[in-house]
């Protein structure tokens, strides 16, 4: 190390030697509004209805976008590629 990241270095230890554990308070977490402990479902609706409709919703809520996605890629690239003055050219006369 050259003398500038020794410096910076020593201050980085230095600073971090000042705070204690008795510097930084305990988590404390705001309480969850609208979720059953348990389940994880909504206060109002059982767990298997809610919880299993939302769960299975996003298994193939992801890839299903990702492909229309992809297919609209696919069509954009085709069209673009048909426009004026795209594509081969016979040759020359």
């Amino acid at each position: 190390m050259n003398s500038i990241e020794s410096r910076i270095y020593a201050d980085a230890a230095r600073a971090a030697a000042e705070i204690t554990p008795a510097d930084i308070p305990p988590l404390r977490l705001p309480p969850q509004r609208g979720r059953s402990p348990l389940r994880g479902a909504s206060a109002g609706g059982s767990a298997f209805t809610a919880g299993a409709r939302s769960r299975g919703t996003r298994r193939w809520l992801a890839p299903l976008a990702a492909a229309a996605s992809v297919a609209l890629i696919i069509a954009g690239m085709i069209t673009l590629g048909r426009g004026p003055g795209a594509g081969h050219r016979g040759p020359g006369p």
